[in-house]
């Protein structure tokens, strides 16, 4: 919050350098976020801060039939999912987009609740309008599957898109997306300025 329009409009190439003495530090952290605030604050006089703010979300919960899909067991093998190149199952959430198909897969492989609500937050922001937090009340990895049409991504969404996600959702899952509150986290903007010339 509190950024000015011309933010949103004006654009800049930012190339910086870390300092030799600071070359050893930055190997071992790689703290880009954290070497970017000064240059911000110096360059910019960037003064923000963070609060915490009850906000709109959807809450992820389970539907009424209970969930469709089974707990992950350390003995999965994942045929036909993902893998790393040394055939090791990959844990967590991946995309598959089938060549030909109307839609593509998000699978879950030994993936959390939380995981998944995270995902949909990112995946599906635009369509949505609000984060997803997760309320099922599962703890634990779980397997799943499903489908993911490219309208709920892109640029080109109709009317039906968000009860499409809704219906998929608890089709697919046996969870629910209930609009609700939240406390989540703004950066809010005290001061910002054009940057200064080289």
């Amino acid at each position: 919050e509190g950024l000015p329009d011309w933010c949103r409009t004006d654009r800049y190439d930012i190339e910086a350098k870390v300092a030799e003495a600071d070359v050893p530090e930055w190997r071992k952290s790689r703290d880009f976020s954290g070497a970017l605030r000064p240059l911000l604050a110096d360059r910019f006089k960037l003064k923000a801060h963070f609060e915490t703010r009850d906000a709109p979300v959807y809450a992820l919960v389970v539907a009424k039939g209970g969930p469709k899909f089974a707990a992950a067991s350390a003995s999965d093998t994942y045929p036909g999912g993902f893998h790393t190149k040394d055939g090791k199952p990959t844990h967590g959430l991946g995309e598959k987009w089938e060549p030909g198909s109307d839609h593509g897969l998000l699978v879950g492989q030994a993936a959390t609740m939380g995981e998944l609500a995270q995902n949909f937050s990112t995946l599906m922001a635009s369509t949505l309008g609000r984060p997803v937090v997760d309320k099922t009340g599962l703890a634990g990895q779980y397997n799943f599957s499903m489908p993911v049409f490219a309208e709920w991504t892109g640029n080109h969404q109709g009317e039906d898109t968000e009860a499409s996600i809704f219906a998929t959702v608890e089709e697919s899952l046996g969870l629910r997306l209930e609009p609700s509150k939240a406390p989540m986290q703004f950066l809010v903007i005290d001061h910002i300025e054009r940057p200064s010339e080289n």
